[in-house]
């Protein structure tokens, strides 16, 4: 989940390319993590940075290189996330993720562990 403090808005960012609904994909984990970070905005005095949070409306992103059997590269596909997407939504982000790149996983793999 990205919180956007600029355009004020909340992305999921899912690599599954399941159609299952919403509701029943996500449950009420991302509405737990708005408030849980809205809580932290309030306890740090920035009541004014959580108001905007407090409703807003929750985007699933819709990334080409979405899979439907992706059970073992969610921790590789996360920390690419967090390393190269800044809120600029689908269109601009280029990530270098492909569907299905056995040669990008490995390389990915190996620069996390060398990180780590």
């Amino acid at each position: 989940m990205c919180f956007n403090m600029q355009n004020q808005h909340v992305e999921i960012l899912d690599s599954s390319s399941l159609q299952i609904d919403f509701e029943h994909k996500y449950s009420e984990t991302p509405l737990v993590l708005r408030d849980m970070f809205v809580q932290f905005l309030s306890e740090r005095g920035l009541d004014n940075n959580g108001k905007v949070f407090r409703e807003p409306s929750i985007n699933c992103l819709q990334m080409a290189w979405r899979e439907l059997k992706n059970e073992h590269n969610n921790g590789l596909w996360s920390m690419r996330h967090m390393e190269t997407y800044n809120g600029q939504g689908t269109k601009a982000l280029d990530c270098g993720i492909k569907k299905e790149d056995a040669k990008l996983l490995n390389a990915l793999r190996k620069k996390y562990c060398a990180t780590l």
